[in-house]
């Protein structure tokens, strides 16, 4: 279990990702909103969502990346909000050149790239 999540009211259970359950997504979001929850805090938990390793391949990963990226609205100061905008973006195109070799995005990260930043 990551210890960056002990200290959330949605820290993870073993082999149980309760973050990505329906009614968490809105309860993290709500919580984002919240004034009286410390900028750090918030900092802390956006560094989680976007560090977060699952040992599934990345499938969790990137769900944990888009759901920073929701926060985003309700969080736009965020010190590392641009960097994840600059991420989605990457993701959004099919292909992407950084090296001199193009990189093939799958099409469901593609389409969540997108829909994240509509």
């Amino acid at each position: 279990m990551n210890e960056k999540y002990d200290n959330f009211p949605w820290c993870l259970e073993r082999e149980t990702f309760r973050i990505f359950e329906p009614e968490y997504k809105t309860k993290i979001l709500r919580w984002f909103a919240q004034e009286d929850v410390p900028r750090q805090q918030k900092e802390d938990f956006i560094e989680a969502l976007i560090d977060f390793e699952d040992g599934c391949g990345g499938f969790y990963s990137y769900r944990a990346y888009f759901l920073a990226a929701e926060a985003l609205a309700h969080f736009p100061d965020c010190h590392r909000g641009d960097e994840i905008i600059r991420q989605l973006l990457c993701w959004s195109y099919a292909y992407f050149q950084e090296k001199p070799d193009w990189e093939k995005f799958p099409i469901p990260l593609v389409r969540a790239a997108q829909n994240a930043l509509e």
